[in-house]
């Protein structure tokens, strides 16, 4: 404790330095590498530590150093180069102090060879899963050994800097359960960080609202090698989770869903992340891809998943049906460049046809007719006004004219 006071103390005044400028007084501060991890090595009492950096809406951000280096390095640490064995240690204490969320420094490997380095889809599944933890944000970095002769070229490493975005991007769909949850605790009170899936190579987090039957559930399968095939692109979890069994899909790059369980109502299973691709982000798709369910506007309709035993949803779709009169869901989406575009949608309609009213920027495009039938069908059609879309914000709307239509995708194919 006395030493742990005394460097906090030297922090502090260092700090305030240049704090204290005017030019600064508005900005936060915090300082790299402090949290709760094992201070006996190279850390300083959480209590104390955590004091040093400008506190955010009551909380202290704790800033570990979650590189994992390799891929074989991804759950213990080695030196400085830290899996989540550390995040697991370090997280606890925080909680216990009533810090529930964190900044962490990510870096997925340095080495000239990019085949030595954790690889995108790996990388991906790790940050969705601090996000679950409390990764509100994350510090983005790439490191050269030597010196800058022997500096990785900029295609091997520049996505480490761009994946943390996407695990944020996801993490925004639950933030009501980011800032009003936390992780469920064991028999002795002490915080969840994994639960057991019985595969070593799954890393499975769970996050809980504090006020309703609703969690976040986040997996992925790591390899310990980049040898092609080591591991699955996915595989099938079952875990206890508060006292349910569930059982539920896991991929590479990370799978991540929001239960809902509320008495006697069917559980509703959404999967925030069904777009991202496994394998390099050079080679997705330039197609947009939204679940139905998963929309940025909502009018009229209810979610409901069916195909699911129980709380098994290894067969389960998700899909919205309408429950109001005037049912609708809007996505917003951001071409890169101009392009065009076939809008394909997945569908059933049980009572006779149905059919879809698409909008483009609040502007009539055409219809889609869904014809009878209990399972989902794809239709697509090329509206014109979906062709030469510049590079710019647009908001896709999808009216549903019929009680019996269901919705499960929409997709927007690039011509």
């Amino acid at each position: 404790g006395f030493i742990s006071n005394w460097k906090t103390s030297m922090r502090k005044t260092y700090r305030d330095g240049y704090m204290d400028h005017p030019k600064l007084r508005d900005a936060h501060f915090s300082w790299y590498g402090v949290d709760g991890g094992p201070y006996k090595l190279d850390r300083f009492n959480w209590e104390f530590a955590r004091e040093a950096m400008y506190p955010i809406n009551g909380q202290y951000y704790s800033t570990p150093n979650f590189y994992v280096r390799k891929p074989d390095n991804w759950r213990k640490w080695s030196g400085p180069w830290r899996g989540w064995e550390w995040i697991s240690i370090s997280r606890k204490v925080e909680i216990a102090a009533g810090d529930k969320l964190f900044s962490p420094f990510v870096a997925a490997g340095w080495s000239k060879k990019p085949e030595e380095n954790v690889r995108p889809s790996q990388w991906l599944g790790l940050l969705k899963c601090l996000g679950v933890v409390g990764a509100e944000f994350y510090y983005a970095g790439v490191f050269n050994e030597r010196n800058l002769s022997n500096f990785p070229i900029p295609e091997n490493y520049v996505w480490q800097l761009t994946t943390p975005a996407y695990a944020q991007a996801i993490t925004s769909r639950y933030e009501d359960i980011l800032r009003n949850g936390e992780l469920l605790r064991d028999q002795d009170g002490i915080p969840i960080l994994e639960y057991d899936v019985g595969d070593l190579q799954i890393l499975f987090t769970v996050r809980k609202h504090t006020l309703r039957e609703e969690y976040i559930l986040a997996g992925t399968i790591q390899p310990s090698s980049n040898v092609a095939g080591t591991v699955p692109d996915v595989a099938s979890a079952s875990v206890v989770v508060d006292g349910m069994e569930l059982r539920l899909p896991v991929r590479r790059q990370g799978s991540v869903y929001h239960l809902t369980v509320e008495g006697d109502n069917a559980p509703v299973l959404r999967q925030l992340d069904a777009w991202h691709e496994t394998g390099h982000p050079c080679f997705w798709t330039n197609n947009f891809h939204f679940e139905a369910e998963v929309n940025d506007f909502m009018q009229d309709c209810k979610v409901v998943t069916t195909g699911n035993v129980g709380l098994d949803f290894t067969n389960a779709t998700t899909h919205i049906v309408p429950s109001g009169e005037n049912p609708c869901i809007k996505f917003n989406f951001s071409p890169n460049e101009t392009g065009s575009y076939a809008l394909r949608i997945s569908a059933s309609s049980r009572n006779g046809s149905g059919k879809v009213t698409v909008m483009i920027n609040d502007r009539t495009a055409g219809e889609i007719v869904i014809p009878e039938g209990e399972d989902f069908v794809t239709s697509e059609k090329l509206f014109s006004a979906l062709r030469n879309l510049p590079a710019d914000q647009h908001l896709l709307s999808i009216m549903i004219d019929g009680d019996s239509l269901s919705l499960d995708s929409v997709t927007l194919v690039k011509q």
